[in-house]
């Protein structure tokens, strides 16, 4: 990602004079898990949103559902760009929740419109969304790699399904050193009901979580089933095993410290997963979305070949679900 002074770090989030304004950028299920939380708990929040969901956001506000019991929220901000949301509610904090693909045009967009001290928190699946949005974003704000704990999905728009008691969110940057000061948000996150925390080394908890979710992702879609099948059924238990494996080894190619039984551990966590939770991967694919199968298991069979890795199970997951995307056809490149 480059280095971000500390400066840069303490920005107008962590001014204790200054409400914490938030802006949501990308308004699926996990943005409006998060942000609908936090709109809840009385903090500043604006969105931006497309067609029928923003429609939903700005009339109706948004309603969680799950295990916890049912969150309702006034009628929210929400624009269709990000200039427009910043002109109405300048934010301090950004929550980056776009799909992986679409990170380097909404890098762009933050950048033109989001003063540099504010600091943006990207929120993808894969391991380096930050790092393509630093390459775009130059001049803009600060992007620190962040990981949502969730499980949610969106039912019908300004209604989100959560269907686990995950829920946090861990952010840092890199090298392995933690944000200066992130009081601010941590705060508000407290009183919205979920976890909020930096990271010591976020690049070693990213890996963590990505190792598992590639694994999950390939398995939920290419069986079309859940987890309470997945990692139970034997013969499906066994490939989420070489999955992980195979993840592990790139994992100690790239230089993530990986405990000697992080093979077991994962799959120990896997198997603990709702029975009827999905990647959200799968519900991309249902619906006949794009799907982010290059920045999972296409990020770990190109980082195999530069490393002379052999991963057998995430080149056929990646190849098969490839084909499903909808611009399938028109992609001749190889992962």
């Amino acid at each position: 990602m480059g280095s971000l002074s500390d400066e840069r770090m303490t920005c107008h989030a962590a001014r204790s004079n200054d409400p914490l304004r938030v802006l949501v950028v990308g308004a699926g299920a996990v943005g409006c898990y998060f942000g609908g939380l936090l709109a809840a708990a009385g903090i500043d929040v604006t969105f931006v949103a497309r067609g029928a969901q923003r429609a939903a956001l700005a009339s109706n506000g948004l309603t969680l559902e799950g295990p916890r019991g049912r969150i309702v929220t006034p009628p929210l901000r929400a624009y269709g760009s990000v200039a427009e949301a910043q002109s109405a509610a300048p934010a301090q904090i950004v929550l980056l929740c776009v799909k992986t693909y679409d990170v380097p045009s909404s890098a762009a967009e933050i950048a033109a419109a989001v003063p540099a001290d504010a600091i943006v928190i990207a929120l993808q699946n894969g391991v380096d969304a930050a790092a393509r949005f630093a390459s775009v974003a130059r001049g803009g704000p600060a992007c620190v790699a962040g990981i949502a704990y969730v499980s949610a999905v969106v039912e019908r728009p300004g209604h989100i399904r959560y269907t686990s008691d995950m829920s946090e969110l861990v952010f840092g940057k890199y090298p392995a050193h933690a944000v200066q000061d992130a009081t601010a948000l941590v705060a508000a996150a407290r009183t919205a009901g979920f976890a909020c925390r930096v990271a010591e080394d976020i690049r070693a908890e990213l890996w963590g979580k990505f190792i598992l979710l590639a694994c999950n992702a390939a398995l939920t879609c290419l069986a079309r089933a859940p987890a309470g099948i997945v990692y139970h059924q034997p013969a499906l238990a066994r490939l989420a095993r070489q999955a992980i494996e195979e993840c592990v080894l790139i994992a100690r190619a790239e230089g993530i410290a990986m405990p000697d039984d992080a093979v077991d551990s994962a799959l120990a966590r896997a198997r603990g997963f709702p029975p009827d939770m999905y990647a959200s991967m799968y519900h991309d694919l249902i619906a006949g979305k794009p799907l982010e199968i290059d920045q999972l298991s296409g990020e770990i069979v190109r980082r195999a070949a530069a490393h002379g890795i052999d991963v057998p199970f995430h080149y056929i997951a990646s190849a098969c679900l490839r084909a499903q995307t909808p611009s399938a056809k028109d992609r001749h490149d190889d992962v």
